[in-house]
């Protein structure tokens, strides 16, 4: 750790150009976290990182990397084709970060998607971040997951899935009951990120410290000074509506195909923006949700490091 608070470049067996990299740092998620900021400024800092030797990669780049590497249902044929896939990819994923003595990325689809905040426990299926493992090496691989209080990231999640699932409240309903019961939750999903990598360094950082200081997580994240990093305003395509947007939602036919419904879905929610984040959960729920983010933040800095921290 540098005085600045920013970790170092770990050794690595080669440092010279057109060597393989010698450390990779992959932001992985998860989604309703801040990434789509968090990776434009990323892109803004690619001719800062150039000049260190490193290359940064986004979604163009890993996206479809991550969806050939998930597992998919099937018969042995179905498995070998999986393996071939997943042999290309890995192989393309290796040439893309051969010319660079460092790499970082930030992709959140290599845990799974949206949806998956609002499953059984957080991303179920990891078996992208084999994809990473076999590409980079344990050894050289730091993976980050950015984490955001449970109160405001159910809610977010919800009307992110609302624009392609008509059963969104459903999928709600039960992923809210699930947390509040204990279920899940991010030391869950970081000790099980641990197991499927093991080796790699796990390090996490709070939305609500990215959002009060973006530039300090990128600065940290790619372990350089970036006194240049321009401001760049926070999407509105991925903010949350207002409530009044859900009666409108909820009039729109189920059977709509899936990109008619979410472009219908962005008219409504363009129509209805939301003056602070939208109130869903009763206030009893949304307290509970809080202490217990607390709590497993106390937790995960235990085990792993916190970027950001105060």
């Amino acid at each position: 750790m540098s005085a600045a608070g920013i970790p170092q470049a770990r050794p690595g067996p080669s440092g010279q150009a057109g060597a393989a990299p010698r450390e990779w740092r992959m932001h992985v998620g998860a989604h309703k976290t801040g990434t789509t900021h968090f990776q434009a400024l990323l892109s803004a800092a690619r001719p800062a990182v150039a000049e260190t030797g490193g290359t940064v990669m986004l979604r163009d780049e890993l996206r479809p990397h991550a969806g050939a590497a998930r597992r998919r249902p099937g018969g042995w044929r179905a498995a070998r084709h999986r393996m071939q896939l997943r042999l290309r990819h890995e192989r393309g994923l290796r040439a893309a970060a051969a010319p660079a003595r460092r790499v970082y990325g930030s992709e959140e689809d290599i845990l799974g998607l949206t949806q998956d905040l609002l499953a059984e426990r957080f991303y179920p299926d990891l078996s992208a971040l084999d994809l990473l493992r076999r590409a980079a090496g344990a050894d050289t691989l730091s993976l980050y997951v950015s984490i955001r209080s449970y109160d405001t990231l159910v809610v977010s999640a919800f009307f992110e899935i609302l624009k392609a699932f008509p059963d969104a409240r459903a999928r709600w309903e039960t992923g809210v009951a699930r947390l509040l019961a204990g279920g899940g939750g991010w030391p869950e999903l970081l000790a099980r990120i641990e197991r499927c990598v093991p080796g790699a360094q796990v390090h996490f950082w709070r939305q609500e410290e990215y959002s009060a200081d973006p530039g300090r997580i990128v600065a940290a994240f790619l372990g350089i000074d970036l006194p240049g990093l321009p401001e760049i305003d926070r999407p509105r395509r991925t903010r949350a509506p207002a409530l009044s947007a859900l009666p409108e939602v909820d009039a729109l036919d189920p059977g709509l195909p899936v990109a008619e419904r979410i472009a219908r879905v962005r008219e409504i929610y363009a129509r209805h923006p939301a003056r602070g984040a939208p109130a869903m959960l009763a206030q009893a729920d949304a307290s509970s949700l809080a202490a217990r983010y607390e709590r497993d933040v106390a937790l995960l800095r235990g085990r792993y490091t916190e970027l950001g921290a105060p």
